[in-house]
C-alpha cells in the first residue's frame, strides 16, 4: 500500500515464490521498460490489485498475467478483473530526476537527495522534503530534509485516488477526505487538494451535473 516506484528498466512489483492473497492498494507504479505488475502463475491465487496508478512508457507494460504481457490498462482489466478502480497516467512528480538532472544515486555529490517524487497541486505540494533521511554534509549523521510548500502549475491524477477504505487522517488539509496515492499518501508531506471538487472517475463524453444542486463533499463521482 502507498508505494511509489519508477522504473527505468525492470519490473515495478514482481509477484512470485507462491505468493497468496497479496493485496496491492493505493500505488503509483511507472515502468520505462519492463512491467507494472509481473505476477507469476504459481502467484495468482487470492491476487487482489486496485486504486493505483499504473503507468507505462517507452518498452513498458502494464502487466504481465498467465505468461502474456499486458500492455495497457485495459487489457490488465479485462485479463486479471482487478483494478478496475486504478488510472493510468502521468503521476505528474514535481522533480523526478532533481535540479540536478540525475535520477538516483551517482555519486557522494549527487547522491539523489534532490529527486522528489511529491504529487504536484494546484493547491499546494511538499518540495524539497523527504520521508526518509539523508547523511548530513557536516556531520556524517543521518538528518531530515526541510523542505517548503510551493504552489504548482499542475495538478496530479493521484490526489485523493486512494481506497475510501483507507485512512487519510494524517494528510493536511484540505486533504479531499481520501488518501492520495503513492509514498506520501496519509503522511504529514501529501500533496493538497482543493477545497471543493468533484471527480469524475469513469467519464463517458456525456458527463452532465445540473445546474443549482448540492453534492455530498465526502462522496465522489
Amino acid at each position: 500500500m502507498n508505494n511509489t516506484v519508477y522504473q527505468l528498466v525492470g519490473d515495478a512489483l514482481r509477484v512470485e515464490g507462491s505468493s497468496r492473497d497479496l493485496q496491492v492498494r493505493n500505488n503509483v507504479l511507472w515502468v520505462k521498460a519492463g512491467y507494472d505488475i509481473n505476477v507469476a502463475a504459481d502467484s495468482q491465487p487470492g491476487f487482489q490489485s486496485d486504486y493505483n496508478d499504473l503507468y507505462a512508457t517507452g518498452a513498458g507494460r502494464i502487466g504481465y498475467w498467465q505468461l502474456a504481457a499486458r500492455s495497457n490498462l485495459s487489457a490488465w482489466q479485462n485479463a486479471v478483473a482487478n483494478d478496475l478502480n486504478s488510472l493510468s497516467g502521468d503521476p505528474l512528480f514535481v522533480a523526478a530526476a532533481g535540479a540536478d538532472g540525475l535520477l538516483g544515486y551517482a555519486g557522494p555529490d549527487s547522491d539523489g537527495r534532490d529527486d522528489d517524487f511529491h504529487l504536484t497541486s494546484l493547491c499546494g505540494s511538499y518540495h524539497g522534503g523527504a520521508l526518509a533521511p539523508v547523511l548530513n554534509d557536516a556531520t556524517g549523521l543521518p538528518t531530515f530534509l526541510a523542505g517548503n510548500w510551493m504552489v504548482d502549475t499542475a495538478q496530479s491524477p493521484g490526489i485523493d485516488r486512494g481506497s475510501s477504505a483507507d485512512g487519510f487522517a494524517l494528510e493536511p488539509s484540505p486533504n479531499g477526505h481520501y488518501v492520495n496515492l503513492g509514498a506520501y499518501g496519509n503522511t504529514p508531506q501529501a500533496s493538497l487538494s482543493p477545497e471543493q471538487y468533484i471527480t469524475i472517475l469513469r467519464p463517458n463524453g456525456g458527463d452532465a451535473w445540473p445546474a443549482d444542486q448540492t453534492s455530498d463533499p465526502l462522496a465522489q463521482s
